[in-house]
């Protein structure tokens, strides 16, 4: 997606607002409030996950699951 795009869509959900036109500013409180949210599922999903390894029946399954974990970490390095 263009930088453009993303900056009027997150306009649009209140989390930015277009100033000068040029510059974009952050409204800190919501910017805060999204980036706890997003830690907040993350450790979620990272619980379930571990809960799924401990009760992998098989070591097949075990790998899929440890497979799965890896992906989800390298997706949220990449995306911070």
């Amino acid at each position: 997606m263009p930088i453009r795009e993303a900056l009027r869509e997150l306009e649009g959900e209140g989390v930015t607002r277009r100033c000068c036109r040029t510059a974009v500013r952050w409204f800190a409180a919501v910017a805060r409030r999204l980036v706890r949210n997003v830690y907040d599922l993350r450790e979620a999903i990272e619980g379930m996950l571990t809960g799924a390894l401990r009760r992998a029946r098989s070591t097949a399954e075990a790998w899929r699951l440890e497979t799965a974990a890896k992906a989800y970490r390298r997706g949220a390095v990449e995306a911070a």
